[in-house]
């Protein structure tokens, strides 16, 4: 994989990581951690800690700003500036987040529906 490639990947596969995330498909996310996240922590466990969890992302937001770079053998660093909402508070605010993505765990964008 050429890292063009790494980068189109990654970049894609935390677009739909997130997409995931502001639709609650929990169960998506947890499918797109590693054996050894998925062995230590139960589907159930993961979708009520994301449903309990403080934040959210802002309804209505996107990610912001995103760039990825090539950090082999390790996949890519994903920086990301997005808005989290508070679900307990009203605050939402931008802030910066770097991700590193892992293949072949790299999340895979989803589909569009025929």
């Amino acid at each position: 994989m050429t890292p063009l490639e790494v980068v189109q990947e990654a970049e894609a596969g935390f677009r739909s990581a997130m997409e995931a995330r502001a639709y609650d498909a929990f169960w998506r996310l947890w499918d797109m951690g590693s054996s050894a996240s998925r062995t230590a922590l139960s589907q159930a466990a993961f979708t009520d800690r994301m449903r309990t969890g403080p934040t959210r992302p802002a309804a209505g937001e996107q990610v912001e700003c995103i760039q990825a770079i090539p950090n082999f053998p390790d996949g890519a660093l994903v920086y990301v500036r997005c808005g989290p909402e508070d679900k307990f508070r009203a605050w939402a605010e931008s802030t910066d987040r770097v991700f590193l993505l892992r293949p072949p765990r790299f999340p895979k964008p989803k589909r569009p529906m025929r």
